[in-house]
């Protein structure tokens, strides 16, 4: 576990029709994959879930989540009917989906999702979508296959392995070698503000404590007795080397939802509305 030559400053901002989002372009200068993470504005939503709320299960009104969505369709050139989601829950399930996933729950409510916090796919047209505000988005690339997997990491997710879980799926289903898969950890709860306790400390001590060099990257001390920042960032880049993917190719965002809370939802910040990630192949196959 080193993570000393973890790749930084790729990520560029881009608008289109008032909406923003946050592109990795170490991912999408291969020409393989389009690839971002979608900002706070540019919606319909009213407060607290101002303005472009993504999220159905947020507690916002579903005409205006609906026409969110509709206003990111439209600005990202990417239709509904090929969004891909499922029922996140803060766990490591990984779910293949394909063209029969597309689709569900858009542009309503009524259809219950899998629970799942990652998928993987191998096909065109299908576009991997999953909900944030303070957890990140892990994005991985086998170019080879090509196959692509995104993943949501909160504190629980990250500690108990998502980054890994995600890995061993592209493995299992498309052959994909860790060595050659490029990755992208995309904006959340920064370590600068993001405080934990217990459990939180327990678990990153049982995931990291083997490695200490790595624990002392992943927990800096707080003044506050018995708590400590959790940096997740370089928690789930540890977890993707360990899993076998070089350090070289694992890009950062180094971009804190919490600092930049009138860009990104976050829940620490209070915050009820939910920005998404997004991944796809950008050309059919």
């Amino acid at each position: 576990m080193a993570g000393k030559n973890w790749r930084r400053n790729k990520w560029t901002r881009n608008r289109n029709q008032g909406v923003e989002w946050m592109e990795d372009g170490f991912l999408t200068d291969t020409g393989l994959v389009r690839q971002g993470f979608i900002a706070r504005g540019g919606g319909v939503s009213a407060a607290p879930y101002d303005s472009l709320n993504l999220s159905f299960g947020s507690g916002d009104d579903v005409s205006a989540v609906m026409e969110n969505r509709r206003r990111a369709e439209h600005a990202l050139r990417f239709p509904l009917v090929r969004w891909a989601c499922v029922h996140q829950v803060h766990g490591i399930a990984v779910r293949q989906v394909s063209g029969m996933d597309a689709g569900q729950r858009i542009p309503g409510p009524e259809i219950l999702l899998p629970e799942a916090d990652a998928m993987i796919t191998d096909e065109a047209g299908v576009i991997l979508v999953t909900l944030h505000a303070d957890c990140l988005p892990i994005y991985v690339l086998d170019p080879q296959q090509p196959a692509i997997g995104l993943a949501h990491a909160g504190w629980r997710g990250t500690l108990a392995n998502i980054a890994g879980a995600l890995v061993r799926a592209m493995q299992s289903a498309f052959g994909s070698r860790p060595s050659m898969m490029l990755a992208a950890i995309g904006p959340g709860a920064g370590p600068c503000h993001y405080e934990v306790g217990e459990p939180v400390l327990g678990k990153a001590e049982e995931r990291f404590g083997a490695f200490p060099e790595a624990l002392s990257m992943v927990l800096r001390p707080s003044p506050n007795p018995g708590r400590a920042y959790l940096d997740m960032e370089k928690a789930n880049a540890l977890l993707l080397e360990q899993s076998g993917i070089p350090a070289g190719q694992i890009s950062l965002a180094e971009t804190c939802t919490i600092c930049e809370n009138r860009r990104f939802f976050s829940y620490r910040m209070q915050d009820k509305g939910r920005q998404a990630a997004f991944f796809s192949f950008s050309t059919p196959q």
